[in-house]
């Protein structure tokens, strides 16, 4: 059985160092995926 685990960023304007802070502390660049949200739906 496979699990996988993905680090969903919401784009903003701190999504650059919000990656960059998660690769600095381990995280690895393969499972961060950036959630991109139409500026409509944001609250």
């Amino acid at each position: 059985m496979f699990f996988a685990t993905l680090i969903w960023i919401q784009e903003n304007s701190t999504k650059i160092k919000m990656a960059q802070e998660l690769v600095r502390k381990g995280a690895p660049k393969t499972d961060i995926v950036w959630a991109i949200q139409l500026p409509q739906l944001r609250a």
